[in-house]
Parts: C-alpha cells; sequence; structure tokens
C-alpha cells in the first residue's frame, strides 16, 4: 500500500513537470513566432532595396539566411511542444487543450525575381 502511494506521488509529480515543461515551450513557440515574423519583415524589406539597387545578393542571401534559421527554430519548438503534449497525454490519460501557435497563419518566403 506504502509503495502505491509512492508510486503514484512520482507518476503524479513527473506529470506537474511535464506539464510545466509543456508551458515554457509553448511560451517559446509563441517568441520564436515573433522572431519568425521579424525576421520576416527584414527579408521583404532587404529583397524590396535589392530590387531598387540599394542591397547586393550577399545582404538578401543573409536575410534570406535569418528568414530560414527563424523558421526552423519555430518547427523545432513547434515540434517540442507537439511531441511533450502527446507524452503527457499519453502518460497521464487525458486530452490538454491547449495549441502551440499564437496564429494560424504560416508566412512564406516571398519569391525572388530576377531584374
Amino acid at each position: 500500500d506504502n509503495e502505491f502511494k509512492q508510486k503514484l506521488l512520482s507518476t503524479m509529480t513527473e506529470a506537474e513537470v511535464s506539464y510545466l515543461k509543456l508551458g515554457s515551450i509553448q511560451e517559446r513557440v509563441h517568441v520564436e513566432e515573433g522572431n519568425e515574423e521579424r525576421a520576416n519583415g527584414y527579408y521583404r524589406a532587404v529583397l524590396d532595396e535589392y530590387r531598387r539597387g540599394l542591397k547586393n545578393g550577399y545582404d538578401l542571401k543573409n536575410a534570406e539566411q535569418y528568414l530560414l534559421e527563424a523558421k526552423v527554430r519555430a518547427a523545432d519548438f513547434t515540434y517540442s511542444f507537439i511531441s511533450t503534449k502527446n507524452r503527457l497525454e499519453r502518460d497521464v490519460g487525458i486530452f490538454i487543450e491547449t495549441q502551440p501557435h499564437s496564429a494560424a497563419a504560416v508566412n512564406t518566403v516571398p519569391e525572388r525575381k530576377s531584374s
């Protein structure tokens, strides 16, 4: 009986830690979404300046790299959120109503046009 209580308490503690971790990851997803939006804005600004002849190909390549890195970080944290949430739901046996994204829209990289 005492062993059962110990196991139950341990399981409850692990579930609580996982739930707190999930909240932390969710916050990071929101931060990375903001970073991705800023990187997308930066890329669009550099692309506009590139088209007007104010920036060169190197500047555009760096802006594209910055945007790509932001997208990868956002995807990594979204994956971490979903996998942690699924593991927690499986371990606890309940559905957790929460979403990794603060926005439903997914930004895409504008197409480069040759001048």
